[in-house]
């Protein structure tokens, strides 16, 4: 229980926490008990919650390159920070979590919370969540086609060697003959100097 100095001299904290995307409805709610919980045990005001949705990730986290994104708000102490990130840590469904402190010593009294601004949307999260998962990049780079592709001679002379100073320069024409690689036909064939055994 806060005294009364406690509750007019509180923090304003904002935590991201990334719940895994195959994270089940009924895992998802228990998520937002537990902070509820811990926001009541420790005397902390829930502000604001903003539900991002389903992102890509910078990089893979526990075989997944996506995650559900929360940003959520709040007033209290530093032992509630403590008790939410030690919950956190606790739950398999949330793959990566940060505590900020937004403002020190804010009066809770203040803060005007309406009902809107404190919705975790589980609905959409289980929505996204059984949506397939369609990366545009690889989509965008998909309908380009051939158009993107670089011309045949470009690549043929890009793979031609470059005659420089001290460079090997290349064999005489005529002198050359292809020989099959050891993978059969599909393997791209080697070329063989005359006089070279097989």
């Amino acid at each position: 229980m806060l005294t009364e100095f406690q509750k007019r001299h509180q923090r304003e904290y904002e935590t991201i926490f990334i719940l895994d995307p195959r994270v089940a409805h009924d895992m998802a709610e228990k998520v937002v008990q537990r902070l509820q919980d811990v926001l009541v045990r420790f005397d902390g005001t829930l502000i604001r919650v903003d539900y991002w949705g389903k992102r890509k990730l910078s990089y893979r986290v526990r075989r997944s390159d996506w995650g559900f994104y929360y940003v959520v708000r709040f007033l209290g102490g530093g032992g509630l920070v403590a008790e939410l990130e030690r919950n956190y840590r606790m739950l398999d469904a949330v793959m990566r979590f940060q505590t900020i402190v937004v403002k020190d010593d804010v009066d809770a009294a203040t803060y005007q919370v309406q009902p809107a601004d404190v919705v975790f949307h589980l609905d959409l999260l289980a929505k996204e969540a059984a949506e397939p998962i369609v990366d545009t990049a690889a989509d965008a780079a998909l309908a380009a086609g051939p158009e993107t592709a670089a011309p045949v001679e470009a690549v043929a002379t890009a793979a031609a060697p470059v005659e420089a100073a001290g460079a090997v320069a290349p064999a005489a024409e005529g002198t050359e003959k292809p020989v099959e690689a050891a993978g059969g036909s599909e393997a791209a064939p080697a070329v063989q100097q005359e006089g070279e055994k097989p």
